[in-house]
């Protein structure tokens, strides 16, 4: 089966733009010193704020703190799932994940080594995406093992150490043998 998902994106401006309010859509953090998307997620119940101000993203905030980062830009995304298509969760999760394994982004731990197989599944990413890739296919990589290793620069090698230490014990890449997805 294979279905599309256009997902609109949108810069939020300030702390009072609406776009902060809203749920049942995707959003991105994005580094504008670097060009990097940092994380991407999902405000399924939430608000795009709330999911900002959750505990679960103290990192963020402490490497503004620290000078990891500079600023962030945050993005909302809204997805069309085209006519006649109704919104679900699993939809959602499912755009969500596949923009984590494809793109990487470093503050994401969920879905960067494997993720549920949705074969068909397109995810065109336009408005003020904040990446030069824009679509983007989910097809099975059988027997593949998958490793991605950032390269290590003078600009990027503090949040790297910080990755390294918030993820400190996880599994880098899947073991051999197993299923993982390809770029």
């Amino acid at each position: 089966m294979t279905y599309s998902v256009n997902v609109e994106w949108r810069l939020i401006r300030g702390d009072r733009d609406d776009k902060w309010s809203c749920h049942r859509c995707l959003y991105a953090y994005h580094d504008p010193d670097e060009g990097d998307i940092f994380y991407i997620g999902k405000a399924g119940g939430r608000t795009i704020r709330e999911r900002w101000n959750g505990s679960d993203k103290y990192w963020v905030k402490e490497w503004l703190d620290d000078g990891t980062l500079r600023r962030v830009n945050v993005y909302a995304g809204f997805p069309d799932w085209g006519k006649g298509s109704r919104h679900s969760a699993a939809k959602l999760s499912d755009a969500e994940s596949l923009l984590i394994m494809r793109l990487q982004p470093a503050g994401n731990r969920m879905s960067t080594v494997s993720r549920i197989s949705r074969p068909g599944l397109r995810v065109v990413c336009d408005g003020n995406w904040p990446h030069t890739k824009r679509e983007f296919w989910d097809t099975l990589v059988a027997d593949a093992v998958v490793c991605r290793v950032p390269v290590l620069s003078a600009s990027n090698a503090p949040l790297l150490l910080k990755l390294a230490n918030r993820q400190a014990g996880e599994p880098k890449c899947p073991s051999p043998r197993t299923y993982s997805w390809g770029v």
